[in-house]
């Protein structure tokens, strides 16, 4: 909820939760409404859980089933150019105007974190800059930095302007990846907003894009509760686990599946 002489904050994601993105972005917004000096509020796409601090741009039957066919729609059409490799990859053919929603023009920033699957194209990030308000951007995958995958590998091509997408049936130097890079270079001339990158991995690959040249990428780890999760005496901790104390133990943890192969679950 925003007050008087706060200073108000509205998060952009996707969906509520469901995965990694989700999760951060509430945690954050839980973080944030912890401070007496800040009013976070957080506005999906799409909503899944039952939340009620969470708020939806499609809060009626007709913009939830529209949406649905969107998500849908993308998907399935995306299945004509890319081959089939388990490589996440989005088109950003439709999208949705929030300019327009209270909390965003109430809010003294915007702040963005996964806006896919038809929520934000670069067709309708341009037009925050409408709204002249400071915008940051949580990077929780590649996606805004090339020019369509969500994970990279071994490919370099958003160095330059993508094209010859290794994804791609029909991959030329002028192919679909190239087409978004260049939608969303247009986009992100007319938009001032500093990005955060949740690890020193992610900020490297950032400044190594074509996109991104001239932007300021500064490392935020996730927010975590440090009431729940702070250092205490490793032997007792292990005890009350009932974890082996002489044994060297690796935690890890995804979302939202083991199925997909860019995880890693294939190596533990």
């Amino acid at each position: 909820m925003y007050f008087w002489a706060m200073l108000k904050v509205v998060h952009l994601n996707t969906y509520d939760g469901n995965g990694g993105a989700g999760r951060a972005c509430l945690r954050l917004n839980l973080a944030l409404n912890a401070e007496k000096e800040v009013g976070s509020e957080v506005v999906v796409f799409y909503k899944f859980g039952q939340n009620p601090a969470v708020k939806t741009f499609t809060n009626t039957l007709f913009k939830r089933g529209k949406a649905a066919a969107m998500i849908i729609a993308e998907r399935l059409l995306a299945k004509r150019y890319l081959k089939p490799v388990k490589i996440p990859f989005s088109f950003s053919w439709f999208g949705t105007s929030v300019i327009y929603h209270p909390d965003v023009l109430a809010a003294d920033v915007i702040h963005l974190h996964w806006v896919n699957h038809s929520f934000l194209n670069p067709k309708h990030l341009e037009e925050l800059a409408k709204l002249n308000k400071p915008i940051v951007w949580t990077f929780h995958d590649s996606n805004a930095f090339t020019g369509g995958c969500h994970v990279r590998y071994t490919c370099n091509h958003f160095e330059n302007q993508c094209g010859n997408c290794p994804v791609l049936i029909d991959a030329n130097p002028d192919d679909i990846s190239h087409k978004i890079w260049q939608q969303k270079s247009k986009a992100y001339q007319n938009l001032n907003f500093r990005i955060i990158a949740p690890s020193s991995w992610m900020q490297k690959s950032v400044l190594r894009s074509s996109l991104m040249q001239g932007k300021t990428v500064n490392v935020v780890p996730n927010t975590l509760e440090t009431n729940i999760f702070y250092p205490q005496n490793q032997q007792n901790a292990r005890a009350k686990l009932n974890l082996p104390i002489d044994k060297f133990i690796f935690l890890t943890g995804f979302m939202p599946s083991k199925k997909d192969s860019h995880k890693g679950a294939a190596y533990l």
